[in-house]
């Protein structure tokens, strides 16, 4: 089935990063899913943190799932280890991944620009596979939040060196 994707402009508050995908099938225009991305960025620290809730989904809490979010030309898929939770009275999954390293190979694959392939696995058995839109926005928005957190480049201090002090 090809898909087609209607995707949202970029959200933005306090730090918050937001992004809605629809889906519905090239021919039948029927919806088949929905994505809610999100991105946020602590205040200080500048952590950041990635969801996604993928609708129709349905899950078990705590199921051992992997996310991976790939450039479309990629050779093969990297999914990371997500934290798996159930909403929307079961018709949902919001996943985010486990670790700092999870979440760094995901923005990694984001600040491409280049659109992506998002696929969802249990094991080795791929569950979802679907085109993630992406472009350069994430970037630029993503870095005016980090400066804004307090997080971005700070003004290099000049050393003191031998020839500093004459």
């Amino acid at each position: 089935m090809a898909l087609g994707v209607d995707y949202s402009a970029w959200s933005v508050q306090d730090g918050e990063m937001r992004r809605r995908l629809d889906y519905a099938d090239s021919k039948t225009k029927q919806h088949v899913a929905t994505i809610h991305f999100t991105c946020k960025i602590e205040r200080g620290t500048t952590a950041t943190t990635l969801s996604y809730r993928f609708a129709p989904f349905a899950v078990v809490d705590g199921l051992d799932l992997g996310l991976s979010l790939v450039p479309m030309g990629a050779d093969r898929p990297m999914p990371v280890g997500v934290d798996v939770k159930s909403v929307d009275g079961g018709k949902a999954a919001l996943m985010s991944p486990r670790t700092p390293q999870g979440i760094q190979r995901q923005l990694l694959s984001l600040h491409t620009g280049q659109h992506l392939k998002f696929a969802v696995f249990q094991g080795q058995e791929q569950l979802v596979d679907m085109p993630f839109f992406n472009d350069d926005e994430f970037s630029i928005i993503y870095r005016q939040e980090v400066e804004k957190a307090g997080g971005g480049s700070k003004p290099e201090e000049k050393k003191k060196g031998w020839f500093g002090r004459w």
